[in-house]
């Protein structure tokens, strides 16, 4: 989230996520063509993890500090409002959209199960996920460097 001079607010959503390694869900994928069934649907994901716990490890990882104030929903969700209605009036794109923030502040945790006995989904450790994540960003766009 961005304040009204473009500035970063270390703002950190109340809600949480579903993670998943891109290559193990296209590994799914390619499984269910074969031992998947006709117009079933399978949940992918490695683990559910709040936005707390999710910045936590990439802050543990990267060394990039984790987003650290947390703000009660209604705040948020108005918040982003106001900043949005602002932009508008300016004739400028906003840089947070309401609708985010607000899907931000649920859970959206779902559980593999079927996946795992139906396809034999074996989703490898969301740590590895993470770390190969920011190994590649900073090899392919950020630089050694960078932090």
């Amino acid at each position: 989230m961005l304040d009204f001079l473009g500035r970063k607010i270390p703002y950190c959503p109340g809600g949480g996520l579903s993670i998943v390694d891109a290559r193990d869900a296209a590994a799914a994928f390619i499984t269910a063509l074969d031992k998947g069934e006709h117009q079933e649907k399978y949940l992918l994901g490695s683990a559910n993890m709040s936005f707390a716990e999710f910045f936590g490890r990439l802050e543990r990882l990267s060394g990039v500090s984790a987003p650290m104030i947390k703000v009660p929903r209604r705040i948020a969700v108005g918040g982003s409002s106001i900043i949005e209605s602002v932009f508008k009036n300016w004739g400028k794109a906003s840089p947070v959209a309401t609708r985010e923030v607000e899907q931000a502040e649920h859970f959206w945790y779902f559980d593999s199960a079927k996946a795992k006995e139906k396809l034999g989904f074996e989703p490898r450790d969301p740590q590895e996920t993470l770390q190969d994540t920011i190994s590649w960003l900073r090899e392919n766009f950020l630089g050694d460097g960078i932090f």
